[in-house]
C-alpha cells in the first residue's frame, strides 16, 4: 500500500531536485516528469558566501529569502504561484461571463481596474493564506552528509487546516472556471436563439 505524498526528490549523485509537486494527493497515478535546472535544490553553501555561512543558524535563517530573489527559477514558493495561477485564470473565466452578461453595456476602463486590484487582493490572500507553512519548516545541519535539510512538521490541526487550505485553493478556482465556461456557453446560445428568432420575423 502507497503511502499519500505531495513532493517527489530525486537524488542525482550528490544533487537534488524537486520534480513533482503533488499538491492534492492522487493514488493509483502514473507521473511522467522531467528533470530540469529549475527543479535543482541546491546546497545552502551554493546560495550564500562563507561569511553569512558561519554565522549561527538562526541569524543567517533571515537570509535564507534571498536566494529565491536572486534566482527566480527557484520552484520555492511553487505552492503560492500555483493557486495564484489558478485564481488569476478563474477571474478571467468570471470576466468572460461578465462581458456576455453586460454586452455593450460593459466597461472596459471599470474591467481594468478592477483587474489591477484582484491581481494585488488575490496575490496577498494566497500568499497569506499558505504563511503558516513557511512558519513551520525548519532547517537542520547534518555534519555526517555536510548538508542541511529543509524540514517541515505541522501540529494535527494545522494540518487538517493546510489540507483544507489546499482543497480550497484547487476546487473552487476549478469550480468557478467550469460554472464560468458553462454559463457562457449558454448564455451565448441563448443570444444565438434569440437572434435567429428576430431574423425569421424579419423576413416574414
Amino acid at each position: 500500500m502507497s503511502l499519500p505524498f505531495h513532493l517527489i526528490f530525486v537524488q542525482l549523485e550528490d544533487k537534488f531536485y524537486l520534480t513533482v509537486p503533488q499538491h492534492i494527493y492522487t493514488p493509483s497515478v502514473t507521473i511522467q516528469t522531467k528533470i530540469a535546472r529549475s527543479q535543482y535544490c541546491p546546497h545552502i553553501r551554493e546560495s550564500f558566501n562563507q561569511t553569512l555561512i558561519a554565522n549561527p543558524i538562526l541569524r543567517r535563517i533571515k537570509y535564507y529569502h534571498l536566494a529565491c530573489i536572486k534566482d527566480s527559477n527557484l520552484l520555492y514558493f511553487h505552492r503560492s504561484l500555483l493557486a495564484i495561477t489558478d485564481w488569476f485564470h478563474a477571474c478571467a473565466a468570471l470576466e468572460r461571463l461578465v462581458t456576455v452578461i453586460a454586452d455593450v453595456k460593459f466597461n472596459l476602463a471599470k474591467s481594468k481596474t478592477m483587474a489591477k486590484l484582484l491581481i494585488i487582493v488575490i496575490s496577498l490572500f494566497t500568499c497569506v493564506s499558505f504563511l503558516h507553512d513557511s512558519i513551520h519548516r525548519y532547517l537542520i545541519d547534518d555534519d555526517e552528509e555536510q548538508r542541511t535539510w529543509h524540514m517541515v512538521h505541522f501540529t494535527p490541526s494545522i494540518g487538517i487546516c493546510n489540507s483544507f487550505i489546499n482543497i480550497f485553493h484547487s476546487i473552487v478556482p476549478f469550480r468557478l472556471k467550469l460554472m464560468s465556461a458553462m454559463s457562457t456557453s449558454v448564455l451565448v446560445q441563448k443570444d444565438v436563439y434569440q437572434l435567429r428568432n428576430k431574423t425569421r420575423i424579419w423576413n416574414i
